[in-house]
């Protein structure tokens, strides 16, 4: 008996602790404002999102490129802005492709922000903290969205400590869009240029073949 109430007693502070890291998060997201004036900065990446039909653009000022490239810290102040496009699908539902194979962006979605601030951050647990960023959604009227789970954008971007949590960090080294910049060093340092997102499953018929995008393959093949 004891026990049982001693697990419901654990499960109960484990449910208050988590209400209280969402609440942690998404007061440290106030913090962001709506970047007005994003477009002016620099356009260093784009990415499509095969899974969740989207095609996204990333923006940074210039300041926070400079500073890369000269093997500086990202500086404070710096806002990423990542801005969400519907991407535009065919009869069928299938999103559709330009003549290099990329999405084809549609309706505004909504906008992602991470901003760095000297300071920030420093309320957060070790596990959770993300250096001295805060993260915000936006809608795509720019306001804030209050159904986005901004811990998700802590956990995500946790495990690339050694690039300062830009997942995106090669991009913003590199000085070609179709040039890889060289990694940054040192223990447990990732570093992504570009990527894809594949659907979870293709069904095919038999004998067709099927052009894959690297290193993301579809979760299963499905041959009819």
């Amino acid at each position: 008996m004891n026990s049982k109430k001693s697990i419901a007693i654990a499960a109960a502070l484990g449910g208050v602790a988590g209400l209280a890291l969402a609440i942690q998060v998404r007061a440290g997201g106030d913090k962001v404002a709506f970047p007005e004036n994003y477009a002016a900065g620099i356009l260093y990446g784009t990415v499509d999102r095969y899974d969740t039909k989207q095609y996204r653009e990333q923006y940074v000022m210039p300041a926070a490129i400079e500073a890369v490239h000269k093997g500086q810290p990202i500086p404070s102040g710096t806002v990423i802005t990542m801005v969400e496009y519907k991407a535009q699908l065919d009869a069928e539902g299938n999103p559709v492709k330009d003549a290099n194979g990329h999405l084809v962006k549609g309706e505004l979605n909504g906008y992602a922000v991470m901003e760095k601030r000297t300071g920030w951050g420093a309320e957060y647990p070790d596990n959770i903290r993300n250096g001295e960023w805060e993260y915000q959604s936006f809608t795509a009227d720019k306001k804030v969205n209050d159904k986005a789970n901004l811990n998700a954008c802590f956990q995500c971007h946790k495990p690339h400590a050694g690039q300062d949590f830009v997942i995106s960090f090669a991009s913003l080294r590199g000085t070609a869009s179709t040039q890889t910049a060289p990694p940054p060093s040192g223990p447990g340092v990732v570093s992504i240029a570009s990527f894809r997102f594949g659907p979870g499953q293709v069904t095919v018929a038999a004998g067709r073949a099927i052009r894959s995008f690297p290193p993301f393959w579809p979760a299963s093949t499905t041959l009819s």
